[in-house]
């Protein structure tokens, strides 16, 4: 059996951070945006349209539209610039026009988890919040983080509870955010100033936060079809253990320390364990702290380190430590400065849109293929066997073929 991940379009491909910084994901390599109105210390989120368009950005406490003014009702969120996932941005499910918007206040705030609702199709098309800070969880841990259900369709959302080991999966459907969520429970406790990001990696199955003055790194296994997080693994050794990512192919997790100024590349570990057994300092930067680690859509993961004019760059995160093509001060954010943020994203925009499975056969064998898609995020299907073109809809998701040769399906059945 063999899967093709078909990847999403240009969602995340404006992002907006630190002090009025930005970068634009639409040329390659992406160039520095300088038009924000947006200071944030840490967290923020933002979103395109699906041909890369900015839709609107937030710093967790404000929205501002695309012309970089502040979006109707889009004051007086409970999130907060100083909480390290102040602000994810979720499309509602089967509503192109809606979005909900997370956001965290900082750490042991009562301000808590809330999500809020934003309709594109108001205020000239330039969007408005109607429904507004609307709270999940009491107390904040200032960790976010967002994945597709296994049907493709509803969305994941975890929150770590703060002064507590209790991480809740919350899942979202074209009905709205269900709210009787699943209560996972790790043995770990957040509590203290324990900052740090927390992310999925991109096959879904795995979920990893740092804790920054317990100096560790908590890896789990997700199940993305029931919620369940389990397997909790202790990753130690670090000094104020910050910035959190994924490789794009799932098998490394890079991760920042801050006051330490390193960047490191880990193996995934199957028990708990010292860094010193999994991990490799791909950076020691004695010029600035480090802060967030974020997959871009170019699948290349970018790094920031406070008050610099710069933003780092892995350009080969799939690869061993020794060759991933780490530089430090890749891009010239134009005259504007990162801080400890970046911005925080629904990870399925990176992850793809649905699968195309094929099974293993025999030259001349009759067969099938079939994808399986996030039907909102498409409108149509084009299947390419050979020199036919095929056109087919939403509902017909399965098609016939015959193995002409060893690299290529050629031929309709």
């Amino acid at each position: 059996m063999q899967c093709v991940l078909l990847f999403a379009q240009k969602e995340a491909n404006i992002w907006y951070f630190g002090d009025s910084a930005g970068l634009n994901f639409n040329t390659i390599p992406p160039t520095a945006l300088t038009n924000s109105v947006m200071n944030t210390l840490e967290g923020c989120s933002s979103v395109a349209d699906r041909n890369g368009n900015l839709l609107f950005y937030s710093d967790g406490k404000t929205v501002w539209n695309k012309n970089h003014q502040i979006m109707t009702n889009g004051t007086g969120l409970l999130g907060d610039a100083s909480s390290t996932h102040s602000a994810l941005v979720i499309k509602y499910p089967g509503v192109d026009s809606m979005y909900f918007l997370f956001t965290s206040g900082e750490f042991n705030s009562s301000n808590g988890v809330c999500y809020s609702i934003i309709d594109m199709k108001l205020s000239g098309q330039l969007g408005a919040v109607t429904t507004k800070n609307m709270k999940l969880v009491n107390v904040s841990a200032e960790k976010i983080a967002a994945i597709n259900h296994a049907n493709l369709r509803d969305i994941w959302v975890i929150i770590p509870a703060y002064g507590s080991d209790s991480i809740y999966s919350f899942l979202i459907t074209p009905t709205g955010v269900n709210l009787s969520a699943i209560k996972n429970r790790t043995g770990s406790v957040i509590s203290g100033l324990n900052l740090g990001q927390i992310k999925f990696s991109n096959d879904g199955t795995k979920l990893a936060f740092a804790t920054w003055k317990n100096n560790t790194v908590n890896i789990l296994d997700f199940n993305n079809s029931n919620g369940i997080v389990s397997n909790n693994r202790i990753l130690s050794g670090f000094i104020d253990s910050y910035g959190i990512e994924f490789s794009p192919n799932s098998q490394y997790l890079y991760i920042s320390e801050e006051s330490n100024k390193m960047l490191h590349q880990c193996s995934i570990p199957n028990s708990s364990t010292n860094k010193s057994a999994i991990c490799k300092t791909i950076d020691s930067n004695t010029s600035g702290t480090f802060g967030s680690i974020q997959l871009g859509s170019d699948n290349k993961i970018y790094c920031v380190s406070f008050l610099n004019g710069y933003i780092g760059v892995i350009n080969n995160p799939n690869n061993y430590y020794t060759t991933c093509g780490y530089f430090r001060n890749a891009i010239f954010l134009n005259g504007k400065n990162s801080y400890w943020g970046l911005p925080t994203f629904y990870q399925t925009f990176f992850s793809g849109i649905g699968f195309i499975t094929t099974p293993s056969a025999c030259i001349g064998d009759s067969s099938s293929i079939s994808i399986k898609i996030d039907s909102a995020s498409i409108d149509s299907i084009n299947w390419f066997i050979g020199d036919t073109i095929t056109p087919i809809i939403h509902g017909s998701k399965i098609k016939k073929f015959k193995y002409l040769s060893t690299d290529t399906i050629s031929k309709l059945v």
